[in-house]
């Protein structure tokens, strides 16, 4: 069994228990899930660290930020706003530093880099996407694009749509994701129904452009403490 899968599973099951004991008042005035939240994304931001990726580096801090608001008297600015913030930075930043596409260091058993940022090429009409504590781009190329199942937890996933041709002119994505961005790179005359539920979180659509087809990509779903970007490219 892998150490990281060990590490998470005893964490989380202290977690539990830390929780379960907490209104026993055996531990005081301590927020235990604000400081086991806190934990996680200290944990993710010394990953991004040393991955060097600006979104591993960016959303923990705004996370962070969001939790603790009130202590650096930043309360007046909104979860969202500072999602957005770091969605656009995580972007910007990319750009500019590109990361190591692999990793430093090898597993005992293997030849090849472990592979941090994940990138995959899909041509089916119905596919799932699944990210957790990595960074992952998908092109769907897809001349029969029907419906997607996007799932992300304490990472980034980047799926670009530009080359996909929707089946009947209408396609689904179903997105479920916590501590997270999510990019949609969109045709620039296609039309999003955005219905993509958000605690705190937001989303955001740039460079749109008037429709000139009748092609919809209809979104749907939930986020919980992160951001969606829609680019039409």
């Amino acid at each position: 069994m892998k150490k990281s899968r060990v590490f998470w599973g005893l964490l989380f099951i202290a977690g539990a228990i830390l929780i379960l004991i907490s209104p026993t008042g055996i531990l005081g005035d301590l927020n235990i899930l604000s400081i086991f939240i806190s934990f996680i994304l200290l944990y993710c931001l010394g990953k991004g660290i040393v991955y060097r990726s600006p979104s591993g580096i960016i959303f923990p801090i705004a996370l962070l930020c969001i939790q603790y608001d009130d202590f650096l008297g930043i309360d007046f600015i909104g979860p969202w706003t500072i999602l957005l913030a770091a969605a656009l930075l995580s972007i910007g930043f990319s750009f500019l530093f590109p990361k190591k596409r692999y990793c430093p260091y090898k597993y005992k058993d293997q030849e090849e880099y472990y592979k941090y940022e994940d990138t995959q090429e899909h041509d089916d009409s119905d596919m799932r996407f699944q990210t957790s504590f990595k960074e992952s781009i998908h092109y769907i190329n897809s001349t029969q694009f029907e419906y997607a199942d996007v799932q992300c937890s304490f990472g980034i996933i980047k799926i670009f749509l530009d080359n996909a041709t929707l089946k009947n002119d209408c396609a689904y994505i179903n997105i479920e994701g916590s501590f997270c961005g999510i990019e949609l790179f969109v045709p620039k005359d296609w039309h999003v129904e955005n219905h993509v539920e958000f605690v705190f979180g937001g989303s955001e659509e740039t460079y749109h452009c008037e429709n000139t087809t009748t092609s919809k990509l209809i979104l749907q779903g939930k986020i919980v403490f992160g951001g969606l970007t829609i680019t039409y490219i």
